[in-house]
């Protein structure tokens, strides 16, 4: 089997492609919904707990708990219930998870972003490379 260089070049860019869009319409999305679900229970943990220190706090988390809106939310919410008696400062761990979440969203976002601008490179060479060899096979006396 003999590849051209042109074949693998556009192999190799195909699969930049293919990566990029995987990475933008499924992983990226996945992640910002998981730490978005997240950062939405620990920042109304956090409101609670501000306005109402603990006994807010508790208060909350049997709302979550009681409430069948969210799955994904009331499993973090019996997760927080055990470990809710081991924290000292519990307004210090949900900013630092709130902070954290927040991070981690907004690096799944840029990531989509530059996964979106990358294909949009890929797409734009590959178009320029095809117009270039067009002209080039018009010009060429027959």
């Amino acid at each position: 089997m003999n590849y051209s260089k042109t074949k693998i070049i556009r192999f190799f860019l195909l699969s930049i492609f293919f990566v990029c869009m995987l990475v933008a319409n499924f992983y990226a999305i996945r992640k910002m919904g998981q730490y978005g679900v997240e950062l939405y229970f620990y920042d109304k943990l956090l409101v609670a707990y501000d306005i109402a220190g603990k006994s807010g706090l508790q208060e909350e988390l049997l709302k979550i708990s009681a409430s069948d809106q969210f799955p994904r939310e009331k499993f973090l919410a019996d997760g927080f219930k055990k470990k809710i008696n081991e924290l000292n400062d519990p307004g210090a761990f949900l900013e630092e998870k709130v902070s954290q979440n927040k991070k981690e969203v907004t690096f799944y976002k840029n990531l989509r972003i530059w996964a979106f601008i990358l294909m949009a490179v890929v797409l734009a060479w590959r178009l320029f490379i095809d117009f270039v060899s067009r002209q080039k096979s018009r010009n060429k006396p027959a």
